[in-house]
């Protein structure tokens, strides 16, 4: 569907200089992009697809390109995403099942709301887990924040009470002995009227 290329040369050359793959030296570096149209269900089919395309790279001659062939992003999101990223001559003459361990696979996650290869899927479920944790502890410190500012409320009232209390008790002894004191002092008045008759 779209195929995009990268040139870059290693030594101080104009385009002039490189009218082909003859031209090209050791320190120039060749990139080629291909995006593939299509869905494939497996691995095995996805190196299939990519197969001529690869081979249609080498047959221009240029010496260990950068090959990289992908799918694009499909409405379907049950379908797994593709790619595939060759380097070199060597990785060029694997076999379909060698090249088949070195395609990436990136699945669309519901949650994320785009597609992750395993690795990111990997860091996203960690970064989740740990967030779900962070939650958790927050969770837990906000609880017993509250339960201690409900034990710190009661040990309060508590306090008033008992000082609401003491203060009833003291009011009452300070009756009893202000009666008392009257009592005496009218026995005292009443033993002198007496001594005096």
């Amino acid at each position: 569907m779209n195929v995009t290329y990268d040139v870059h040369l290693g030594e101080l050359r104009t385009p002039e200089d490189v009218t082909g793959a003859a031209d090209l030296k050791a320190g120039d570096y060749v990139g080629v992009s291909a995006e593939l149209k299509g869905t494939w269900a497996t691995r095995e089919e996805f190196v299939a697809a990519c197969r001529p395309v690869i081979e249609a790279v080498r047959a221009t001659g240029v010496r260990d390109p950068y090959i990289s062939l992908y799918m694009r992003e499909s409405r379907d999101t049950e379908t797994p995403l593709y790619s595939l990223a060759v380097e070199g001559s060597y990785q060029a003459d694997m076999t379909a099942e060698q090249l088949a361990q070195c395609v990436t696979e990136r699945i669309y996650v519901d949650d994320a709301g785009y597609y992750m290869d395993a690795e990111e899927l990997a860091g996203w479920q960690s970064e989740q887990s740990s967030a779900a944790r962070d939650a958790e502890l927050e969770a837990l410190e906000a609880e017993w924040q509250a339960r201690l500012d409900e034990a710190e409320a009661a040990a309060e009232q508590a306090r008033a009470e008992a000082e609401e209390r003491v203060a009833q008790v003291q009011a009452e002894a300070d009756e009893r002995v202000a009666q008392a004191q009257a009592d005496a002092d009218s026995r005292v008045a009443e033993a002198q009227a007496n001594a005096a008759a």
